[in-house]
């Protein structure tokens, strides 16, 4: 059995968890120049920022060992969307970590 998430951004300030388990996470700083990042209990670490174009960005910093990580960039051209969005499937996913923000999979 396998689980799986997808990421993505949903306005300038909320970040998305779908899937397996489903969480909301809101964060904007137009400081923060570095951008954020998040860490998945898999191993994937992922860096999120939202850029000059107002599109969430989503790169792959480093993919979990028994992963499989899917991203589909933004088309520029698409005015309906205005994320990356990752997928991340698992032998298991129990967390997502972002700041001090968590996901976790409460399993029935």
């Amino acid at each position: 059995m396998t689980e799986t998430i997808q990421i993505y951004g949903a306005s300038d300030d909320l970040i998305e968890i779908e899937g397996a388990f489903r969480q909301e996470f809101s964060q904007y700083d137009p400081d923060e120049n570095d951008g954020y990042t998040l860490a998945v209990s898999d191993g994937t670490l992922l860096g999120a920022y939202y850029d000059d174009d107002g599109i969430w960005r989503f790169p792959i910093i480093k993919k979990g060992g028994l992963s499989i990580v899917e991203k589909e960039e933004h088309d520029i051209s698409d005015t309906d969307s205005y994320s990356d969005v990752v997928t991340i499937t698992a032998p298991r996913i129990d967390w997502v970590v972002f700041g001090s923000q968590k996901a976790i999979n409460k399993r029935k």
